[in-house]
């Protein structure tokens, strides 16, 4: 059985109110436990993780500084610093860690001004730790590597699935609890997806669709809106199709659709996004214009009982070469198609000539 001193990692989580924070003390505990206790095989194997996350090369023979940056009071205050940092040699990592919270204006460049001030490093390598969905436009040319807890998760997996800790040591226990931490948080792990398995291929189905309903309700919930999946409607409409309804709470049938969409003859298979006047009546409090609905166009149109539909072709995530990118890819179409909606909505107020 495990003797673990649970004084440590109790202190190492409770010292943080916010699930961010202690997420980010927990994982710092986990890698700071697993360099410091290990032998040169294991930190082999650690060091090769660690190169995969953080973009520079770690030598299992030097001694490895991994703290957290912040306090929670820090988050405040205008410090150019991020969440935590590893120190090896002349190696120097920052990582900005993000769960539910938005980056805040050019953050990023702030520390990477800040972290190209350092001197005495060889390697400086700034990364960004993300759960969610961050537009490239915030990353692109800033970080030098942008993770998200997914591949984090696969990564982990790999180092797990080396054998190099045994299996009753400690090193063992931490590993699976904090696998097991992220499973509860939500990440997924997911095969990549083949565009031309998922007509026949059920795993790259699922994986699919699994995408889908996680990025639809991160964007939702960005926007304001508590939206679940209230049911899955799978049926034939000029093409098979999968959808799901996203609802507050039991309000059946009172939110958006988002779903996949077989391929047709004149359209390859797709992602949409639908709802109609009723629903977001209910909802947000307004109509669509249907008159700002193109009356020709295979990406967005509307029917003949006011419901809007937008959709796009899923080549772009085929394409990808990998999970985190395919993931990346349906939440910026995801996006995309929410704020071509808006362009044909309006507030009911403005209708009724309120204000």
């Amino acid at each position: 059985m495990v003797q673990l001193g649970f004084a440590d990692i109790f202190t190492a989580l409770t010292k943080y109110k916010k699930p961010e924070n202690r997420f980010t003390a927990s994982l710092v505990y986990l890698l700071r436990y697993l360099w410091s206790n290990s032998d040169r095989r294991q930190r082999e194997v650690l060091g090769n993780f660690l190169s995969k996350l953080c973009r520079v090369s770690f030598s299992a023979d030097i001694n490895m500084n991994i703290v957290m940056q912040k306090t929670e009071k820090d988050e405040d205050e205008d410090k150019e610093i991020p969440d935590f940092q590893i120190e090896s040699g002349s190696t120097l990592v920052w990582i900005e860690v993000k769960d539910e919270a938005s980056l805040e204006d050019n953050q990023l460049e702030k520390y990477k001004n800040e972290l190209l001030r350092k001197e005495g490093y060889e390697q400086r390598s700034l990364v960004l730790l993300r759960h969610h969905y961050i537009s490239k436009e915030e990353t692109e040319g800033v970080v030098d590597n942008d993770v998200t807890w997914d591949t984090l998760y696969a990564l982990l997996r790999e180092v797990e699935a080396k054998h190099v800790f045994d299996a009753e040591s400690v090193h063992s226990y931490l590993l699976q609890n904090f696998l097991k931490y992220l499973e509860e948080k939500g990440v997924f792990a997911l095969k990549m997806i083949k565009g031309k398995n998922v007509k026949e291929g059920l795993s790259d189905f699922v994986s699919l669709l699994t995408l889908i309903q996680a990025e639809a309700k991160d964007m939702f919930r960005e926007r304001g809106l508590e939206l679940n999946v209230s049911r899955t409607d799978i049926g034939f409409y000029e093409g098979e199709y999968v959808e799901f309804n996203f609802d507050e709470g039991n309000k059946k049938g009172r939110g958006y659709m988002v779903g996949l969409w077989g391929s047709e003859d004149n359209y390859p298979i797709s992602i949409f996004l639908h709802a109609n006047n009723e629903n977001l009546k209910e909802l947000e409090g307004n109509r669509i214009v249907q008159a700002k609905v193109p009356k020709v166009d295979n990406n967005f149109f509307s029917d003949n009982e006011g419901n809007v539909y937008v959709r796009r072709p899923l080549e772009s995530v085929f394409v990808k070469s990998a999970v985190q990118d395919q993931r990346q890819e349906i939440g910026r179409l995801l996006r995309e198609m929410y704020e071509q909606f808006e362009t044909v909505k309006e507030p009911i107020h403005k209708r009724r000539g309120k204000r």
